[in-house]
């Protein structure tokens, strides 16, 4: 595989692209396959999502239902398919490729790792550290085995098979188990409900973005995701790479990353991990098969040069890509910032302070004055996303802790 820098090629002229979802962390994948020379083809139930405007062709269907997924994907006569920044798509991609005979990794790999439960069942068997744990498909029964199995409180309470913090809270006692599994029953697809211990950690969360080529970790970039003080937490407001920590939290992720690849069968495309380290211990929390969102990819060829949106459009259609190694040193600070609004109103203006005006690399709203703003509660209510790029380690940490007060956004009332 050969890998292509930015440039004016158009190397998959003709070539047509099924993308799974067409909201705001889409656009990344959908403009790039379209610069490529994709014929882009969207799926997404919410017809004024942006991706559709700029697809060749778009059908209002929901991502998650595999059989009119693949009706259409029939008479669009696709090449490749794959998804980005969402996990709850991921096993749509694997059933139409397999059922098409178009690259992509099996529908079992893809079902398994969508369930959080069977992840944590996975790396027990394998030997791999996981926080305590239980599922549970009745809060008497999540609420029973957590006694019995002694698992430390407190436990983060979520669905096993959902994204995007949806349905999520904490339970401090075996008393708020079965308030939390109500919270996270109707977001449950599968029906189980995960109750696992809340680690404390030794630094903040770790993101890891990688790209699989024939079974192998070939590639991977890590950094952080960071959440503002008093906002939910759980809900990351941006990352940055790479990470503030040593080569032997890398290399502890490389060994857990190539475990679980090896073990679930996952054969091409990328992937997305957030992880914790806690007592000198690295924790793979969750993995998506997919690109990681809030424009993560994009952070990461502004850091190493590596285009990993690229290199899912090429997975998808069994096209060449190939990375310099397996981690790149000397790599530049990034830091993203998701623009949000603790409160609900309509927007109307963007402040960024002058602070940060030289480090400024990309401002992208989402939407337009008098546009609704919901309270920041999950990833999909950002307003846009900024990129910076700060000279030193220094500046970026300072970044981290003060970019909630140095971008603000004003509502109309």
């Amino acid at each position: 595989m050969t890998y292509f820098p930015m440039s004016d090629e158009r190397p998959f002229a003709g070539r047509r692209l099924l993308v799974l979802g067409a909201g705001p962390f889409q656009i990344p994948v959908i403009e790039r396959a379209i610069e490529l020379g994709c014929q882009v083809v969207t799926a997404d139930y919410l017809p004024k999502n942006p991706g559709h405007r700029l697809a060749a062709e778009s059908w209002n269907i929901s991502t998650v239902d595999k059989e009119s997924v693949l009706h259409m994907a029939r008479q669009a006569h696709i090449d490749g398919v794959l998804t980005y920044g969402s996990d709850v798509s991921t096993p749509t991609v694997a059933f139409v490729a397999d059922a098409l005979g178009l690259p992509g990794n099996p529908p079992s790999t893809a079902a398994l790792l969508q369930r959080k439960d069977l992840i944590r069942d996975l790396q027990r068997t394998l030997g791999l550290p996981h926080p305590p744990f239980v599922a549970a498909r009745s809060a008497d029964e999540l609420r029973r085995r957590a006694v019995e199995e002694g698992v430390p409180f407190p436990l983060l309470v979520k669905p096993a098979d959902s994204s995007g913090s949806k349905g999520q809270s904490s339970a401090r006692s075996a008393g708020d188990l079965a308030s939390s599994f109500e919270v996270a029953r109707p977001f449950s697809r599968c029906g189980v409900v995960v109750a696992e211990t809340i680690l404390p950690d030794d630094m903040m969360e770790v993101v890891a973005e990688a790209l699989i080529d024939d079974g192998r970790l070939v590639f991977g970039h890590y950094g952080h995701n960071y959440f503002s003080a008093g906002g939910h937490p759980r809900v990351p407001v941006g990352e940055v790479v790479p990470g503030f920590f040593g080569d032997w939290v890398v290399d502890e992720v490389d060994r857990q990353i190539q475990a679980l690849v090896t073990a679930t069968g996952v054969w091409t495309g990328c992937m997305n991990f957030d992880i914790v380290v806690s007592g000198g211990v690295v924790y793979l929390i969750d993995v998506g098969l997919r690109n990681g969102g809030n424009y993560l990819p994009d952070a990461i060829h502004l850091s190493t040069g590596v285009d990993l949106t690229r290199a899912a459009i090429s997975a998808a259609l069994a096209e060449p890509f190939s990375v310099p190694s397996l981690h790149v040193k000397d790599s530049k600070w990034v830091v993203t910032y998701l623009v949000n609004s603790r409160t609900e109103g309509r927007f109307l203006e963007l402040h960024i302070a002058e602070e940060i005006g030289a480090w400024l690399v990309g401002t992208k709203l989402f939407g337009k004055k008098g546009d609704p703003v919901f309270a920041y509660t999950r990833g999909d209510a950002a307003i846009g996303v900024l990129t910076l790029m700060p000279p030193t380690r220094r500046e970026a940490e300072e970044l981290v802790m003060n970019l909630p007060r140095w971008c603000t956004v004003t509502l109309q009332s």
